[in-house]
């Protein structure tokens, strides 16, 4: 495989705890920065997250949506915590974007 062949990857940490109304438009703007930088696999860790609200998740989508659009793939990877766990499979997350449970 030749330099220009390999996919660029990005593992963001989410930190702080929670994915709220601020938070969450930070995060889909590095979303947004990775995809403007050509990387075409984002992975979100969500080994740290304990609660998401809805405008977290709606960011989460249009971040998806982004990725999406420039041929990529959003992942969310390490989803430890039993509540933002409920809260994916509730909503059906887990059939939009690939998501690996912990």
């Amino acid at each position: 495989m030749n330099e220009q062949q390999k996919v660029k990857k990005a593992v963001l940490c989410v930190k702080n705890h929670e994915i709220n109304t601020n938070k969450s438009r930070v995060l889909k703007k590095r979303i947004i920065s990775h995809i403007d930088n050509d990387y075409k696999v984002i992975e979100l860790d969500f080994s740290d997250v304990h609660k998401i609200d809805s405008l977290g998740i709606d960011q989460l989508l249009i971040g998806y949506r982004k990725v999406s659009e420039a041929e990529g793939k959003l992942r969310i990877i390490n989803v430890k915590n039993e509540y933002i766990k409920t809260i994916i499979k509730l909503i059906h997350l887990d059939n939009i974007m690939e998501v690996k449970f912990n």
